[in-house]
């Protein structure tokens, strides 16, 4: 970043909105601004809009004035988006083998599969199927990571409680045979509440193609074209 010139790179400027005009002759006007917080306008030749899919799909009425075509909109709709946190796990010290780079689990009270989980806040943890063990070293001796998808009104509170009180003892002490131990400290990630990402992962939703990602790539149009 330091080889651009000063003041062309700007930072904690949120968009308010994307103005864009689909007449090139428009009587010298610029085909496109960004409006910014606090009203101030940005003019420009083009932009490039790199936004996470969540927020597209929560914020593009705004977005973008006018509104995004009905093709471009459609295939905003039928992409999927959803949760998929990282949760990292700190302990005093590795309590598994040097060698190990993964630990997968097993629930002793699985059942047979179901495509729909009753209680999601209760029974998120399940869709835990393997822990990724750090490499130890001088700051971090003992850290493992898993990703947890779904429920994304899980609290960080009901996180930690969870993984302090059962989910971590009962693995240390059930699958290793040693005493047990609790984590010094459990760090989540918050994809779902944050405000600019709006989630974390995107996947080929139900009638979704590979048009779909045609449609979002394509420049908007311009005056003539017989998209809509």
């Amino acid at each position: 970043m330091s080889e651009f010139p000063g003041g062309l790179v700007s930072y904690s400027r949120p968009v308010s909105c994307v103005r864009w005009n689909n007449n090139t002759s428009a009587g010298g006007q610029p085909p496109v601004s960004v409006e910014v917080e606090g009203g101030e306008r940005i003019a420009a030749d083009h932009v490039i809009v790199t936004v996470p899919l969540g927020y597209l799909k929560m914020h593009h009425s705004t977005l973008f004035s006018p509104p995004l075509p009905l093709h471009k909109l459609h295939s905003v709709q039928r992409m999927g988006f959803g949760t998929n946190n990282k949760i990292y796990v700190e302990f005093d010290s590795p309590w598994w083998d040097a060698d190990c780079e993964v630990i997968y689990l097993v629930w002793e009270d699985e059942q047979d599969l179901v495509d729909e989980v009753a209680d999601v806040k209760r029974s998120w943890i399940k869709k835990a199927v393997w822990f990724h063990c750090a490499q130890a070293h001088r700051e971090v001796s003992g850290m493992a990571m898993f990703c947890a998808a779904g429920s994304p009104d899980t609290s960080r509170s009901t996180w930690k409680h969870f993984l302090s009180t059962r989910f971590c003892m009962r693995s240390r002490n059930s699958s290793a045979g040693n005493p047990i131990v609790t984590p010094r400290r459990v760090l989540c990630s918050r994809w779902f509440h944050d405000p600019w990402t709006c989630g974390s992962y995107t996947y080929p939703g139900r009638g979704c193609s590979a048009q779909d990602l045609d449609n979002l790539m394509e420049p908007l149009p311009t005056k003539g074209s017989t998209q809509s």
